[in-house]
């Protein structure tokens, strides 16, 4: 029998619509977390243990390109800040003292370029630092920032010379407002550069200065930015089963946007077990399950040496600081042997030096008022966690 029976973990489809994800509720209750790790300058992997189809996997990647395009948009804001300072503010060694060579005419050209916020000149600038921030991010992680700095030099001295996509945020599902949209990115076809743009309003020699300038304050604004980010699903059905369960689960609206084409490709996803972990020893920033393990974890299916291999793997794989978040705390049987599996791993990572476990209390309420109406309505039709009549649940964090 297998070890473990998560029906879309075991190599078998489900038939109610699990593949839900929890989507909202699975980003409100990890949201610190991922937060936290935006702050980090090495590179991050997020792991999503028994994933089914990775919805809140691709939510995860966009929530971060989201931020990436929020930290070009800042040091874009603060070149324009700087052109509408006084010049006789700017010391020397600040990295806009270079305004000081332009004249009144060509400040105030400047600021009618770059000034509004959705100018065309803004949003090329926006573009090419959005680009940096993910072309070529997975081949700077084994660099210092120093080093990255360097490179992002030379390579945004290029981009903000060429034509670049500029891109904003859109919502899908518009119509649904408050009850199940989102925000994605798109990019548009390049047009102009702000390098052509500049050219126009200021010459040619004093755009090549002040871009100089400007790729040097980006190349060192980016570079603690420029790393790998991977989000990883794991589970050991296969992908194509996942796909079609995805099929049946969401409805024709949600099959027809842009962020389930996205999930649909299952970019980086890995096909396994979890009793079978997959990843090295400090490999992992966050891993997290949300209604997988121990959830599905049968003790008439899964030795106790099982669990305890997990535990000591999970708990290997995580990087110094890293965390693993489990929701529910708990076992679907609920009996004492079910129990005694949860307590078998707290017991495990409780006695690792320097380990902290948290546990954190919800409500069926509290739950429930994340949720958006499609999330409520398939976890009340189809999820075993919401059909045992409790009405309080708990989440475990591990840090190591």
């Amino acid at each position: 029998m297998p070890e473990h029976s998560h029906p879309l973990t075991s190599g078998e489809t489900g038939e109610h619509g699990l593949a839900y994800a929890w989507g909202k509720t699975a980003r409100i209750l990890l949201n610190t977390h991922l937060t936290e790790l935006e702050g980090r300058t090495g590179s991050v992997t997020v792991v999503d243990i028994g994933s089914a189809f990775p919805w809140f996997t691709q939510i995860v990647r966009d929530m971060h390109e989201k931020y990436l395009l929020s930290t070009a948009e800042a040091a874009v804001k603060n070149v324009v800040n700087s052109i509408n300072t006084p010049v006789r503010k700017h010391h020397d060694t600040s990295p806009f003292a270079f305004l000081k060579d332009l004249s009144l005419d060509e400040l105030l050209r400047l600021r009618t370029l770059f000034g509004p916020k959705h100018s065309p000149g803004r949003r090329h600038m926006v573009g090419a630092l959005f680009e940096e921030l993910t072309s070529h991010s997975g081949n700077l992680s084994g660099l210092s920032v120093a080093e990255r700095e360097r490179v992002a030099y030379h390579s945004l001295s290029e981009k903000l010379k060429t034509p670049q996509r500029t891109f904003s945020l859109r919502w899908e599902r518009e119509d649904r407002k408050g009850a199940g949209r989102w925000e994605i990115i798109v990019g548009e076809a390049p047009d102009k550069s702000a390098h052509e743009s500049l050219v126009a309003l200021i010459g040619e020699a004093e755009t090549e200065v002040m871009f100089s300038h400007l790729s040097r304050y980006f190349a060192s604004t980016l570079a603690p930015h420029m790393r790998r980010y991977l989000a990883v699903s794991l589970d050991r059905d296969h992908p194509q089963n996942l796909k079609a369960e995805a099929l049946r689960s969401f409805p024709q609206d949600y099959q027809d946007t842009v962020l389930f084409q996205r999930a649909s490709a299952l970019r980086d996803h890995v096909v396994g077990n979890a009793l079978a972990w997959p990843f090295g020893a400090e490999t992992i920033d966050l891993a997290y399950s949300i209604e997988g393990i121990p959830f599905y974890f049968d003790p008439h299916q899964i030795s106790k040496e099982s669990v305890l291999r997990f535990g000591e793997d999970v708990h290997s794989s995580l990087k110094p600081g890293g965390r693993a978040v489990f929701f529910p705390w708990m076992t679907l049987g609920g009996n004492t042997d079910d129990e005694s599996l949860t307590h078998v791993l707290e017991t495990q990572w409780s006695s690792f030096p320097g380990t902290v476990l948290s546990l954190d209390h919800l409500t069926r309420n509290e739950l429930v008022g994340t949720m958006l109406p499609r999330e409520r309505e398939l976890a009340e039709r189809a999820s075993p966690l919401f059909q045992n009549g409790m009405e309080e649940f708990t989440m475990l964090t591990l840090q190591r």
